[in-house]
């Protein structure tokens, strides 16, 4: 027989609790989507994102092409197809937000053979660097280790640009890349406080960045102590940028052992003599 119906009150909180959270700050007006109605998806445009309470349920107009004005609806994002919308906080995708996809993701004037949608982080960076070049606020940061300072800024959108996801999410790669090039036991941040909040959260425990935040007080030999995140109020906070040179020995007699740390598996090399 099939399951009894659940009680109206456990079915309404269990689809509350399902209910997703979606991100409507990459939909412009005047943009192509797919839009929802008796059941079937139409080719549509939207007209404009509310950010009134009173719309918060169906934020976004949307015009059917082919149909009169009097057709337009105001609908939500589980009725909406559209690259430029995404989700918000849990239910957020790893992947890059749209913002982040518009200016980061440069095809090269050669495609790599073996991954033809490969996009090198350096296009991507270079691209930002010029979109952002009138922006007057920054983001830096230190990475602190035993024996010197990794330090950068990055030129940051205010929270309220179309782009301020970009900056975020560009900040995220450029720190999760130095930390693994230099090391850290700890970082500390300076710039705009939402965008210094959004770092700190993502480089802590259940972040983003949660592997780096596990991994580096084992690979910096301080397995005890916690990698953690400082925010300070001036720039004069953070350390002055210092690199520390290391001598490698040119002996290859004896034993020795390689690792490569990955997120999914370590893989361990041994050599005895100069033989693996």
């Amino acid at each position: 027989p099939p399951p009894a119906p659940e009680p109206k009150a456990k079915a309404k909180a269990k689809a509350k609790a399902k209910a997703k959270e979606w991100d409507y700050s990459g939909l412009e007006k005047g943009m192509h989507c797919q839009a929802e109605a008796e059941g079937k998806f139409w080719s549509a445009e939207i007209v404009t994102v509310s950010t009134n309470k009173a719309r918060e349920s169906k934020p976004v107009k949307v015009h059917f092409i082919g149909y009169t004005d009097a057709s337009d609806e105001w609908v939500a994002g589980d009725r909406l197809r559209c690259k430029a919308l995404g989700l918000k906080g849990k239910d957020a995708a790893a992947g890059m937000p749209y913002q982040a996809k518009r200016l980061l993701l440069v095809e090269p004037k050669v495609a790599a053979p073996l991954d033809p949608g490969f996009r090198p982080v350096i296009l991507g960076k270079k691209a930002y660097l010029e979109a952002a070049k009138d922006c007057t606020e920054k983001l830096t940061w230190a990475l602190i280790r035993s024996d010197g300072v990794g330090r950068y800024s990055l030129p940051v959108f205010d929270e309220k640009h179309k782009d301020y996801k970009a900056s975020s999410y560009l900040a995220g790669v450029l720190i999760q890349e130095m930390i693994w090039q230099r090391s850290a036991s700890g970082m500390k941040l300076f710039g705009p406080a939402r965008i210094c909040k959004a770092i700190k959260a993502a480089f802590s425990i259940g972040g983003a960045y949660e592997f780096e935040a596990k991994s580096m007080p084992h690979v910096c030999g301080t397995p005890d102590a916690p990698f953690e995140v400082e925010i300070v109020k001036t720039l004069e906070e953070l350390p002055e940028g210092k690199d520390t040179p290391q001598v490698c020995g040119k002996d290859a007699s004896g034993c020795r052992l390689a690792f490569d740390l990955g997120k999914s598996d370590i893989k361990t090399v041994a050599v005895k003599d100069n033989e693996v």
